[in-house]
């Protein structure tokens, strides 16, 4: 922060002029060379050619050097891309690219890559490009910033989407009279939007093919920052006339979709947050295919038009399993053992790990290890035995429970093994029993709280997969499946209070040729010390959240390129009905029926038509259609008081989106690790935005005072608001109140952040949702 300049209640920060004095220019790149002007790069580039290229292909290849029969050169190629987005070349950016064949499209590419230097110690911009190296088509172009989006928006989403149909209209002029629409969220960040996602779908014969079509990003600002086109020329298309009418393949849907309520992280915060939403999910997925990003998968399933048979992304027929009715190993048994006061010691561990009648006891000890743990596991005794046919053996003992928590053998699992011929010598069945008889040996203080489904173990696809719970939780380990090729896997489902925990882990991993027990882990995320919390409640009817999901999923017909078995190539078009929602379908909240989204509501979930005509209409559009201020029970309520948590986290996803690390143990009394602005609470105290003591009543109404306290610490004026004297009050009703109070009000009113009204700041009152989306929107103005 600059110098200032303090007059009786006026503030002016100097460093303002110092930041319009003129730009930086940046300096050339450490080490790079310019080559001659007018070389492939541009005036006076720093290059390097193949293999140095580096921008992305969604078709995939192999980087060759350039053949000299391409039609189009690399400096065609490159100034194609340059006159299309209309980005400047300076003289500071260093340039690369490669040639690349062999893609399953058929096209030969050229990849080009431009970037330029660090800025203000943040990172510079960066462009890359792929284009076809005989048609000259742009194949795909992304633009990364270096600095924040633009706010409040320059452009409406409809203004950002007349943007990229002109573009798609100027880069293909024919295919561009054959596309349509296709349903694709927005791009969404930490801070709110970061940018106006567009799909068009080709359509072949009036049917859409989403395997094929375009992907674009405008900015805030209305830049294009992302293209992407794929138009395959070598496909042959089935009938277009479906077996299945519309009305049965949702019919069909109806029939087969069934919920199941379960703990998952909450997706609206950052990773490493511990927070919990319960959410009812579904086992049939909405499709993910997008059109332009390559040949991606066409979803978890769709539903063949022809035989109304539930295939997947390889044209096989899938049996959609029921979701998860779990029954306990134990029911009405123990769901948490006893824990201890303090760590086991080495030599009771290793007893109990020696306890494992899967080592033997010619077992020699070769290495032990304490784990101190930290927020998110507890401690944990490593041990590693040696058996005498040299076979390594790892166990770990949880420290505080004295549970067996990890088991492997050591024995290599090869992760593309040959099929032996014939069936395995052990079956699912006996590998099922196996598994079972070995977690009640090693988990009898859980057996209430674990279910093993009747479908374990399995092969094809799983319904609920958890593998990646681990990496979302403080300290949790990634958990990572051992491939089946050799063993099967029993997955169990930790119960709490009777949901399923998919933050919790626990798998069992047994040898298909000897039957014995090879590989397991498991982890328990509700136990005590491990810093997380689960909300807890009655959840709402789960034939209410079947519904909600009926209502967000829409069978729409479709061509879709399957994928060649093992391969990855594409394989042949077939016509199904696609399971397509307008917005991620994440999980339906158990508790508030809502449904939840990643960093927050979608733009498009806000609806706007509350604040028509409203004195804010303009603020509180840009911060709601930004995420940075969050409805309440689906409503803007502007004229609402917005609490203290409220605030906070509106101010902390304005500004300082990032966050930061949380401390093992909450700050303040009321604010547990479960209350939603928990986090953005805990980083503002960090900051020094607020105060530390026992409470900060987060659900109370936040007061015009307070709001401008916090707002002068988060500007960094706090200690020139402790000079007595300097400032003058120009309000009625701030006579008698603080030198502290005094200087809060002359400092945000001096800043433009909040002004009086007929001659008084009303310090008392309870600002509104409104007011704080004018001061924030204010605040962003000044940044």
């Amino acid at each position: 922060m600059g110098h200032s300049s303090v007059k009786k209640g006026v503030f002016v920060s100097l460093g303002v002029a110092a930041l319009l004095a003129g730009p930086v220019v940046p300096a050339v790149a450490a080490g790079a060379v310019p080559i001659v002007p007018g070389g492939p790069g541009g005036p006076g580039l720093p290059v390097s050619g193949t293999p140095g290229g580096v921008a992305s292909t969604p078709g995939g290849g192999v980087v060759q050097a350039p053949p000299k029969d391409a039609r189009v050169s690399i400096d065609a190629a490159k100034q194609k891309v340059m006159d299309a987005f209309g980005f400047r070349v300076t003289p500071d950016m260093t340039f690369n690219y490669s040639f690349m064949s062999g893609a399953p499209d058929g096209r030969r590419r050229w990849n080009l890559s431009w970037q330029t230097p660090p800025f203000q110690g943040g990172p510079g911009d960066s462009y890359n490009a792929s284009v076809d190296a005989d048609s000259g088509a742009i194949l795909s172009y992304q633009h990364w910033k270096g600095k924040d989006q633009a706010f409040p928006p320059t452009v409406t989403r409809e203004q950002a989407r007349e943007t990229a149909l002109d573009l798609v209209k100027k880069l293909q002029p024919v295919e561009s009279q054959q596309i349509t629409a296709w349903p694709v969220q927005e791009a969404m960040g930490p801070q709110g939007l970061s940018g106006f996602v567009f799909a068009f779908a080709r359509v072949q014969d009036g049917v859409p093919f989403p395997s094929n079509g375009f992907r674009l990003m405008i900015s805030p600002d209305g830049q294009v920052s992302s293209y992407d086109f794929v138009w395959s020329t070598n496909v042959l298309f089935p009938g277009s006339k479906p077996a299945l009418g519309e009305g049965q393949a949702q019919a069909t849907l109806a029939n087969t979709l069934r919920v199941s309520a379960h703990y998952i992280p909450d997706p609206s915060k950052w990773a490493g947050v511990a927070q919990v939403r319960m959410v009812y999910q579904a086992n049939v997925a909405a499709s993910t295919i997008t059109p332009g990003l390559g040949y991606a998968p066409v979803g978890p399933m769709v539903l063949d038009a022809s035989s109304a048979q539930w295939i997947d992304g390889n044209g096989n027929s899938l049996s959609v399993p029921d979701a998860p009715t779990p029954t306990p190993l134990m029911p009405g048994g123990p769901e948490v053992p006893t824990f201890f006061s303090k760590p086991l010691d080495e030599s009771a561990a290793e007893r109990i790990a020696r306890s494992l009648s899967e080592l033997s006891t010619s077992a020699t000890l070769v290495t032990s290890n304490l784990n101190d743990g930290g927020r998110g596991q507890h401690p944990t005794w490593t041990f590693t035995f040696t058996e005498p046919d040299n076979t390594s053996v790892n166990v770990s003992v949880d420290a505080m429970s004295g549970e067996v928590v990890s088991f492997n053998t050591g024995r290599p699992i090869p992760m593309n093994e040959k099929s032996a011929a014939g069936p395995p010598a052990v079956t699912a069945d006996q590998a099922r029993r196996v598994a079972l008889d070995f977690l009640k040996r090693v988990l009898p203080n859980r057996l209430g709280a674990l279910a093993v489904p009747e479908n374990q173990p399995e092969d094809g696809p799983i319904l609920f997969n958890k593998s990646m719970a681990g990496p979302m939780i403080p300290a949790g380990p990634a958990i990572v499946k051992p491939p089946i090729a050799q063993n099967y896997v029993v997955n169990a489902l930790h119960l709490h209070h009777g949901v399923i925990d998919d933050l919790s882990n626990v798998s069992v991993s047994v040898d298909k040729t000897t039957g014995q027990v090879t590989n397991y882990y498991a982890r328990f995320a509700d136990d005590p010390g491990m810093g997380i919390n689960y909300p807890e409640g009655q959840p709402k009817p789960s034939e209410q959240a079947r519904q909600a999901y009926l209502n967000a999923i829409h069978m729409t017909l479709a061509y879709v390129q399957l994928m060649q078995p093992n391969s990855g190539e594409p394989g042949p078009v077939r016509l199904v009905y696609v399971p397509v929602s307008d917005a991620p379908l994440i999980g339906w909240d158990a508790l508030t029926g809502q449904w939840i989204q990643p960093f927050g509501a979608q733009p498009g979930n806000v609806n706007l038509d509350e604040i028509r005509g409203h004195w804010a209409e303009k603020e509180l559009s840009a911060l709601f259609q930004a995420g940075i201020m969050q409805p309440v029970n689906g409503k803007i309520a502007p004229d609402q008081p917005i609490t203290r948590g409220d605030f906070v986290a509106a101010l902390m996803r304005a500004v300082s989106p990032y966050g930061g690390p949380i401390p093992d143990m909450p700050s303040f009394e009321d604010v547990p690790s479960n209350h939603p602005d928990y986090p953005y609470i805990e980083w503002a105290l960090q900051r020094g935005w607020i105060d530390a003591g026992k409470q900060f009543h987060p659900d109370e109404p936040l007061t015009r005072i307070a709001m401008a306290d916090i707002l002068v610490r988060e500007q960094g004026y706090q200690d020139l608001t402790k000079v007595t004297g300097i400032f003058q009050n120009p309000y009625s009703d701030m006579s008698g109140r603080s030198d502290r109070e005094l200087a809060d009000a002359a400092v945000v009113t001096g800043l433009g952040l909040m002004r009086g009204s007929d001659g008084k700041f009303l310090p008392d009152d309870p600002a509104s949702r409104a007011q704080a989306a004018v001061v924030l929107y204010r605040l962003l103005e000044l940044k």
